[in-house]
């Protein structure tokens, strides 16, 4: 039986490097971690080269790290921009928990930029982008809704509010060590759903 700690010694290099790194960077701050604490922290001997046969630099990392997040997001937006909103509790349901899980994953990223913004620009406008992305591929899908519906409504600003309200309940639960009203996802996502199917209901066309 492979144990949690011989599972995280047998992961890809690359991987690990790519974890700890990103770990150190939220709690240290880029310009306060080393190669060498990256590598030690990867279960490698530091100052060895290890991190340079995987990435030039600590900020490719970090570009690397990003990459992914863009990866992830143009996913879902292939997946959500055709669903139709024949059903749109589900469909809140699905694509509000898609967003939920990608904040985690962005989770660390999140720190370094609101950290290190300033001193890693390109990168964090690069990882902007990627957010960007996500409301676009939300903005189009209700776009689709009010054109079927024969509706003037602003989409980009509707989808900014539905999708800043996933964002703003997820970093409260990180920034205060829990939820707002001690909310779980689960119950998070039915009043989400609700608010976005009454909205619907009531703009439908008849």
């Amino acid at each position: 039986m492979i144990t949690s700690a011989e599972g995280e010694a047998q992961a890809p290099t690359r991987e690990r490097l790519l974890r700890e790194a990103l770990r150190l960077f939220a709690s240290r701050g880029f310009a306060g971690t080393t190669v060498g604490d990256i590598e030690a922290a990867a279960g490698l001997q530091p100052r060895r080269g290890a991190l340079y046969r995987h990435f030039p630099s600590k900020v490719a990392l970090l570009e690397a790290a990003v990459g992914r997040v863009t990866a992830s997001v143009s996913q879902g937006e292939v997946e959500f921009t055709d669903i139709p909103l024949d059903d749109p509790r589900g469909t809140a349901l699905l694509v509000g928990r898609f967003i939920l899980t990608n904040l985690d994953m962005q989770r660390d990223l999140t720190h370094i930029f609101e950290r290190d913004g300033a001193r890693l620009a390109k990168v964090r406008d690069e990882f902007r982008a990627s957010s960007d992305a996500g409301f676009r591929a939300a903005s189009g899908a209700l776009r689709q809704w009010a054109l079927a519906a024969n509706l003037a409504v602003d989409t980009e600003a509707f989808a900014v509010v539905l999708i800043g309200a996933l964002i703003n309940f997820r970093r409260s639960t990180w920034t205060l060590g829990g939820a707002p009203m001690g909310l779980d996802d689960d119950r998070f996502l039915e009043g989400f759903a609700t608010v976005f199917s009454v909205l619907v209901e009531q703009h439908r066309s008849p």
